[in-house]
């Protein structure tokens, strides 16, 4: 997940020593390059993400116009960051 956090800033550092030690640091990626990819070629993640755990259907829209979320370009940006995310970590699919 992409995320901008407002963290407390110190002076001479590149990370806060609260933002090292409660969260992992990604790389960022970019929404435009990732729709610049061949996504035939991408080994995007078979994982569930956390929101397809829930009952609750996810979609996009507004109150006449629904769109599932997993039909959308967002879902396979979601599903790219997932699979990023496993190999920079070792976390197992499945």
């Amino acid at each position: 997940m992409n995320l901008a956090l407002f963290i407390p800033y110190e002076q001479g550092v590149r990370y806060s020593q609260s933002m090292v030690s409660e969260m992992k640091i990604g790389n960022p990626v970019n929404y435009a390059y990732f729709n610049k990819l061949k996504r035939a070629s991408l080994n995007l993640s078979i994982q569930k993400l956390p929101y397809e755990l829930t009952q609750k259907g996810i979609a996009i829209g507004d109150f006449e116009n629904q769109t599932p979320y997993t039909d959308t370009d967002f879902y396979d940006y979601d599903r790219y960051l997932r699979q990023i995310t496993i190999q920079k970590y070792g976390i197992n699919e499945g």
